[in-house]
């Protein structure tokens, strides 16, 4: 069967247009990479369960990202840059 799924918070990134998503294994964080109209990129992570955004902000490197992941335990996230 099917899971039921639910709406358990909403978040907002810093920048209109996401350009990479990646999630834990747990469920329990997930971390985006937006970019503004104007070029800048953003990392942001947040707690799934909460919706509070994690102490991880930075502004992301200019290169291309080439994908993220989180660890098998979801303590840290790894982002390729090209």
């Amino acid at each position: 069967g099917v899971a039921a799924r639910r709406r358990v918070a909403a978040v907002v990134p810093v920048n209109p247009f996401v350009l990479r998503l990646a999630g834990s294994e747990d469920g329990r964080r997930f971390a985006a990479i937006s970019i503004s109209r104007e070029g800048s990129r953003t990392l942001q992570a947040w707690d799934a369960g909460t919706g509070k955004e994690l102490p991880a902000r930075r502004d992301a490197a200019e290169e291309e990202e080439m994908g993220m992941a989180f660890s098998p335990d979801g303590g840290l996230l790894a982002v390729i840059a090209q």
